[in-house]
């Protein structure tokens, strides 16, 4: 009888994906249970994996793999101390806090994920069905005009003008991977080492998850997408001088295109993209949310605010998103007066951890980046990919380099793990 190839690992990344992406955008499940929905799926993969320990007594050894979690673990170390210390000065409760340092250990929910029997390539592709079924549906929403269902119970969202149209655009990650899928794809176009067989296929893959993007409307989550494309494409592989340029002068050539093809057919995107660049550019003003000098003013007055109260290098501690504490008084749009900064992660990071905490968590991606991409596996290139193209959103929004990211790089970090174990075995069989 034919072994199938989904199992629980399969199982738990669909739980993860419906997680995270709050199905699709269909239903926000915080409004129906308390805390986020992935938690309870974490908790499920750790019961898993203990039972499956207990029942096999088998321990996954890591090898030829070098990641470095000290740096995280420094980080959470800070949060732990600050949070002791807010505890007994009764500036936060330690529950409060432990809401905000949970999301820095989730980076950790590999080691319950290595324990599961799957094979990697196989949870893969499926990850990428998913961000393809969650571009269809963010799709139909928009044509449809809206929520097609519960609206009450459905993820938050809001309609815009765009080019003289109504446009429903709803916050919610998806595609939750793309940072990785797309990646991904492209190297295995590259490479002609094809996920879906063919190149045409797996083309429309990287078209149809890139489109979902550009329909997200999110200019600084187009170009983290985009940036971390570009890091996969250039570190295939070591390419020779010429080599090298001709793949620059298809990325120029590509951008031309897709640029012109936006100006013809999508004029509203393409002119909200180009105020997008202006915005990113534009270093005085700051009447626009979207300016740099917006986001850069705000990790000035953290900045300013740990100096005034002696907490530059560790911080003032993991406040909640729902503190009340006021850091930006005069901050003219209401979104970045408290602790949590929505529309920069820095600014965030800075304010609870401070330059220490901040500058420890930066290095893990960055340090890691370099380590993955030593080896030259898809997984582990995509990856590497993600992290720096994480480290670029965190500009624009908090959730791009906090929240759920650290989720989708432990999960990454498990399949790539057993890749390695699924690639020696495939080996000594052979």
């Amino acid at each position: 009888m034919k072994r199938s190839k989904y199992n629980m690992a399969s199982f738990l990344i669909v739980l993860f994906y419906l997680a995270m992406s709050d199905f699709f955008g269909i239903v926000d499940f915080s409004l129906l249970f308390p805390g986020e929905m992935y938690d309870y799926v974490i908790a499920l993969t750790f019961v898993l994996a203990i039972l499956i320990f207990f029942k096999s007594r088998c321990i996954v050894k890591i090898t030829n793999i070098h990641f470095e979690f000290w740096p995280f673990l420094g980080v959470i170390m800070i949060a732990v101390i600050q949070a002791i210390l807010m505890q007994t000065q009764r500036q936060q409760s330690f529950s409060e806090s432990f809401s905000v340092i949970r999301e820095l250990a989730f980076i950790f929910v590999f080691a319950g994920f290595c324990l599961l029997n799957y094979n990697p390539y196989s949870l893969v592709k499926l990850i990428i069905k998913f961000d393809i079924i969650s571009v269809c549906v963010y799709a139909l929403e928009m044509i449809c005009g809206g929520p097609i269902f519960n609206a009450s119970i459905h993820a938050t969202g809001i309609y815009e003008i765009l080019g003289g149209l109504r446009i429903w655009r709803c916050w919610v990650d998806i595609p939750t991977f793309e940072l990785f899928t797309i990646p991904y794809l492209l190297i295995s176009v590259v490479r002609k080492d094809y996920v879906f067989y063919t190149r045409r296929k797996d083309m429309t893959a990287l078209c149809i998850i890139l489109l979902g993007v550009i329909l997200k409307l999110g200019r600084g989550e187009l170009v983290s997408v985009c940036a971390s494309a570009m890091i996969a494409y250039f570190c295939v592989d070591r390419p020779s001088a010429g080599k090298l340029l001709k793949r620059i002068s298809k990325v120029v050539v590509l951008i031309i295109v897709v640029m012109g093809l936006m100006f013809i057919f999508a004029n509203g995107i393409f002119q909200r993209l180009i105020s997008g660049v202006i915005a990113v550019l534009n270093l005085t003003n700051s009447s626009e949310s979207t300016t740099l000098s917006v986001r850069t003013q705000t990790l000035v007055v953290r900045w300013n605010y740990l100096l005034d109260h002696n907490a530059i290098l560790f911080g003032i501690g993991p406040y909640s998103y729902k503190a009340q504490l006021v850091i930006d008084p005069f901050d003219t749009f209401a979104t970045n007066r408290g602790v949590f900064s929505p529309d920069n992660a820095y600014a965030t990071f800075l304010v609870r951890y401070g330059v220490i905490g901040t500058a420890l968590y930066v290095f893990g991606f960055v340090k890691n980046f370099f380590n993955l991409k030593k080896d030259k596996s898809k997984l582990f290139l995509a990856l590497g990919s993600l992290l720096l193209g994480s480290l670029i959103g965190g500009f624009s929004g908090y959730d791009a380099l906090g929240k759920q990211t650290l989720i989708k790089v432990g999960l990454l970090l498990a399949l790539c793990i057993k890749e390695r174990k699924y690639v020696v075995l495939r080996r000594s069989h052979n």
